[in-house]
Order: C-alpha cells, then structure tokens, then sequence
C-alpha cells in the first residue's frame, strides 16, 4: 500500500479527544485493533493504516499509540488551497 502523508496537524500526547470515541494517544495498539480491526501495519511507512483514512504511529518499545492522523480527502481538490472545497 503506497500512501502519501500530508500532515495538518496530527493528535500528540497534549491531545485529550479520542478517534471514534474510544481511540486515544497512549493507548495500547493490541487495543486500537480490538475497537477498529481494519488498521494495517504498513512496513515501509511504519505506521498503522486503515482504508478510513487513518493513521497511526506507535511507540516501537511501549506499542502504544504516539499519534493519530486524520487524512482529509478535500486535499486532493485542486480548489483546496483557495478554500474551496
């Protein structure tokens, strides 16, 4: 799976909300794949993927989540940068 990342601003440690009301930053991965079973690892980028347009970097030690990314689909319009979208 090739994947481009643009990163706007990704959900860090100083982030409290959580990805479909469950998924946190500091939660273990073995727990993200029980809530939401259709992330992947992705060997070359290193991080879990899901086809929902998510991505998730862990911790390579701890396997717990460092942080989530939320890839905007409006992005690939070509009126993006001009707002519109």
């Amino acid at each position: 799976m090739a994947t481009t990342f643009i990163l706007v601003k990704p959900a860090t440690s100083n982030y409290n909300g959580t990805l479909f009301n469950k998924i946190r930053v500091g939660m273990h991965i073995d727990e993200v794949l029980k809530i939401e079973p259709s992330f992947e690892y992705d060997d070359f980028e290193e991080v879990y993927c899901s086809p929902k347009g998510i991505f998730i970097e862990t911790d390579p030690i701890e396997h717990t989540v460092l942080w989530i990314s939320v890839y905007v689909k409006e992005l690939d319009n070509e009126d993006f940068e001009r707002g519109n979208w």
